[in-house]
C-alpha cells in the first residue's frame, strides 16, 4: 500500500505562509491518500468523501502548527482517524432519525430542529437521563468531543466520562426502544 511522504520543506512553508498555489499542491498530493485512509477507516460508518474533505479543510486550518515535514504524515493521520470517529459518534444517535431525501444536502432543515414528532421523541429519550449520563451523551455522541475533551470540560476524569457514556448509551437505548423508537439505521458496532 502506498504511504503519505513527508512534503518538501519548502512546498510545506509556502502553503503554511498562505501561498494559494502552494496549498493547492499541498491538497493535491495528499487527497488521494486521505481519501483512501477514509474509505479504510470508515467501514461504512461514514461517507469517505465528506470524512476526507473535512480532513483536508482541517489541514489547512491547522498548517502553521506543523513544523517538521517529517511529521506531517503521522499528523494528517492522526486528522484523518479523529475525523472519522468524530463523524462515526455523530452518527450514532442521528441512526434513530429517519432522513428522508428530501433532506438531503439542504442545510436549511435539519432533523434534530425539533420540527417532527420522531426528533422530539428522540431529544425526550436524551433528556429523560440522569444529567450526568446525559451531559457525557451529548458531547460525545451529539457534539463528536473526545472522551478526553468531555473529561477535560466536565472536571472529571476520563475513567468517568467512558463509564458513563457506556451506560448513558446502554440507558438511552432502553428509554427509546421503551417510547416504542428503533433506530432506522443499524448502529456502528
Amino acid at each position: 500500500m502506498p504511504t503519505l511522504e513527508p512534503p518538501d520543506a519548502t512546498l510545506l512553508a509556502a502553503a503554511s505562509g498562505g501561498d494559494r498555489e502552494a496549498r493547492s499542491q499541498l491538497i493535491r498530493e495528499i487527497a488521494p491518500m486521505v481519501l483512501g485512509w477514509c474509505l479504510h477507516l470508515a467501514y461504512g460508518r461514514v461517507d469517505p468523501e465528506d470524512a476526507a474533505h473535512d480532513v483536508l479543510v482541517s489541514v489547512l486550518d491547522h498548517l502553521g502548527s506543523v513544523r517538521d515535514p517529517e511529521a506531517f504524515p503521522a499528523w494528517v493521520w492522526r486528522i484523518t482517524s479523529r475525523e472519522v470517529v468524530r463523524q462515526a459518534r455523530a452518527a450514532r444517535l442521528r441512526a434513530w432519525l429517519p432522513l428522508p431525501d428530501t433532506w438531503k444536502g439542504r442545510p436549511d432543515r435539519d432533523p434534530w430542529d425539533g420540527g417532527d414528532d420522531l426528533a422530539r421523541d428522540v431529544q425526550a429519550a436524551v433528556d429523560a437521563l440522569p444529567r450526568r449520563l446525559r451531559e457525557v451523551i451529548v458531547l460525545c455522541d451529539l457534539c463528536c468531543y473526545t472522551d478526553d475533551e468531555a473529561a477535560a470540560l466536565l472536571l472529571v476524569p476520563l475513567g468517568t466520562v467512558k463509564s458513563r457514556l457506556q451506560r448513558a448509551r446502554v440507558l438511552f437505548r432502553r428509554e427509546a426502544e421503551g417510547r416504542g423508537l428503533a433506530p432506522v439505521r443499524a448502529l456502528a458496532p
